[in-house]
């Protein structure tokens, strides 16, 4: 019987590159997404909370955590108009790419 494919391919990493080769990709995969993807997407969500505010008022006690955005947002039918478009429009571009780029 034969290893799963996964197994395969990390028994052939660690044959090839070695324990500390393949601790050196982790970490670097690892520290990539924390501060490409990870880190960016928190900063988004936070900016989302806040109220809009001049810059002297930013850090002062008008600048809390808020959900007036997401109400102001889901409230407005143009706003979930060009939403909805957007997501259809994602939908067909994926869809697009699997079917041409797909084996």
């Amino acid at each position: 019987m034969e290893a799963p494919p996964l197994r395969n391919f990390w028994n052939t990493a660690l044959r090839d590159l070695g324990k500390i080769g393949v601790a050196y990709i982790l970490i670097t995969v690892g520290v990539w997404l924390v501060f490409m993807i990870i880190i960016p997407q928190l900063i988004m969500f936070d900016y989302s909370l806040r109220p809009m505010l001049p810059l002297r008022e930013i850090g002062g006690p008008k600048d809390v955590w808020t959900l007036k955005n997401y109400m102001v947002f889901f409230s407005n039918r143009l706003h979930m108009a060009i939403f909805f478009k957007t997501i259809w429009s994602s939908i067909i571009v994926t869809s697009t790419a699997l079917a041409i780029c797909y084996p």
